[in-house]
């Protein structure tokens, strides 16, 4: 009883018996086009106010919207062939009622107790066949109206019971029509065959025009299908044949054409008539040209000509040329002319060996004579030359060695143990210096002899690890490896007698390293 609202989906095709009887609160419902047939009480609710029944549903069934008493009309679609008993008896609130073409049968009771019903109409050309006490009897002052030419079926059927002599053909709607105007035109009306069309005429006067209808229709004659009281207007207007002129004229000229003498920039009317006696309005719309004055500023390159505006000249000054605008009047054009020089530059450059110079637009990185045309900010030609010298970057390598304990110093260097190190350096002229040292430091093993001792390592190049080989080894001596700048990286002790031993690589970055055993070097390669 507190349901208000109801969303019914398209996939519903039916709505059977008792669905929503008794729902007192519901007030509008909107039945989707899927449904066919409405079952027997479907809807007794009291409160309802508003229903929409769509053109697919062919059958209401009996008691349908019985007691619907807030219900004031209700449509009845084309589709539709018969209508149940009791379907809408005591909506007591029913005023009028609408009845598709396709009824054949409307059953007992189906708007008994609709005391407030005010207007039928039947769109049915052959009368539904009624049952028993369809409508209530206090009904006869209801008006209904039936299609043209079904009158007389009417009046011959049962219907003519409930509503005698209130039974009419077609839509008994008034009709008027008028002009907007009584002295620019008429309007006639012609009967047609059916009885609710009818053709509409709108006559002009002499020199006046048939426009359109206040509703905007512009047919004439115009076919109209009454369903209501109606009234159309028909606007006419006078007949003015209206040229516009645009013209221009040059200063302290006159326009003297089509009646006209006038000098001064502006609208003109001239009222005419035609050889009808119809008004003809001529409008000028006359624009005085001056006469022109144009001061132009010019540039040219050196051995360029300006040849523009008439002028061919290629030295600075101010020159004047006599011409016409495009409107046909005196034009005074006044040149200023700049002759721009051609600029040349040359330049001196130096770089290091394996770089580019690519400033003033060049791209080149070997020693010699370059030369780029570009353009100046006044767009003349700048010749820019370039004499590029390439400065060498030098890099040599220093053998050295040391006893155990001393320190090398020179060269930039101060380091005491054995490895490779190297020192970046500039020349005067700024560019790389590279200064490698190799160290060797002198044992202090005094039985321990550089050449007694074999060194092998394998795999070498290696990656996660290698293989150190010895033979010869006589006492226990220690194992170094450096890198390339000559820091040491590691530092373990072999046995005398070890032959071999295996290096774990993998905490080491690729690179070339130096395993120093004793006084014995080794290059290792890591990749």
């Amino acid at each position: 009883s507190s349901l208000t609202s109801v969303t019914i989906p398209n996939s519903v095709t039916s709505i059977g018996e008792f669905a929503f009887s008794y729902c007192s609160s519901l007030t509008s419902v909107t039945i989707p086009n899927s449904v066919t047939s409405i079952g027997n009480t479907a809807f007794y609710c009291s409160g309802l106010t508003s229903i929409t029944i769509p053109n697919s549903v062919t059958s209401i069934g009996n008691n349908a919207f019985l007691g619907c008493s807030g219900l004031t009309s209700i449509t009845i679609p084309n589709s539709v062939t018969s209508i149940g008993e009791w379907a809408f008896a005591q909506c007591s609130s029913l005023t009028s009622v609408t009845i598709g073409n396709s009824v054949t049968s409307i059953g007992d009771y189906a708007f008994y107790y609709c005391n407030s019903l005010t207007s039928i109409v039947s769109n049915a050309v052959v009368p539904p066949v009624l049952g028993s006490e369809v409508f209530s009897y206090s009904n006869n002052y209801c008006n209904t109206t039936v299609p043209c030419g079904s009158l007389l079926a009417y009046i011959a059927s049962s219907w003519n019971n409930y509503f005698p002599t209130r039974i009419t053909e077609g839509l008994s709607f008034d009709l008027s029509v008028a002009a907007n105007d009584d002295s620019f035109g008429s309007v006639s009306v012609v009967e047609m065959q059916s009885c609710n069309v009818r053709m509409l005429i709108a006559t002009p006067s002499s020199c006046k025009s048939f426009v359109a209808w206040n509703d905007g229709n512009t047919n004439n004659p115009r076919i109209v299908t009454m369903t209501s009281d109606t009234s159309f207007t028909a606007i006419f207007e006078s007949i003015e044949i209206s040229n516009d002129i645009t013209a221009a004229i040059c200063q302290g000229s006159a326009y003297t054409e089509n009646g006209f003498n006038v000098s001064e920039a502006g609208v003109y009317t001239q009222n005419l008539q035609t050889i009808n006696g119809c008004d003809s309005i001529v409008t000028l719309t006359l624009t005085i040209n001056p006469v022109a004055t144009t001061a132009l500023q010019a540039a040219i390159c050196q051995g360029e000509t300006y040849a523009e505006n008439g002028f061919n000249i290629s030295q600075a000054g101010v020159y004047t040329q006599n011409l016409q605008t495009i409107n046909g009047c005196d034009s005074i054009v006044t040149l200023t002319l700049t002759v721009n020089p051609v600029a040349t530059t040359a330049l001196q450059a130096s770089i290091c060996q394996g770089e580019t110079y690519t400033e003033n637009g060049f791209n080149v990185s070997q020693t010699g004579v370059y030369t780029q045309n570009l353009q100046t900010i006044n767009g003349c030609d700048s010749v820019v030359t370039l004499t590029l010298t390439v400065n060498p970057v030098y890099s040599f390598t220093i053998d050295a060695t040391i006893n155990q304990g001393e320190t090398y110093h020179g060269n930039g260097f101060e380091v005491s143990e054995a490895g490779t190190y190297t020192q970046n350096l500039q020349t005067v002229n700024g560019c790389d210096s590279v200064i490698v040292l190799d160290l060797t430091v002198n044992s202090s093993l005094g039985d321990v002899v550089a050449n007694t001792i074999e060194v092998a390592l394998y795999p070498n190049p290696a990656e996660n690890y290698t293989v150190l080989e010895v033979q010869g080894l006589k006492e226990q001596t220690k194992v170094a490896l450096f890198d390339v700048r000559g820091r040491k990286l590691r530092e373990f002790d072999l046995s005398a007698g070890t032959e071999s031993v295996r290096l774990d690589l993998r905490d080491l970055p690729s690179g070339v390293y130096t395993l120093m055993i004793g006084n014995t070097t080794k290059k290792l390669i890591v990749e």
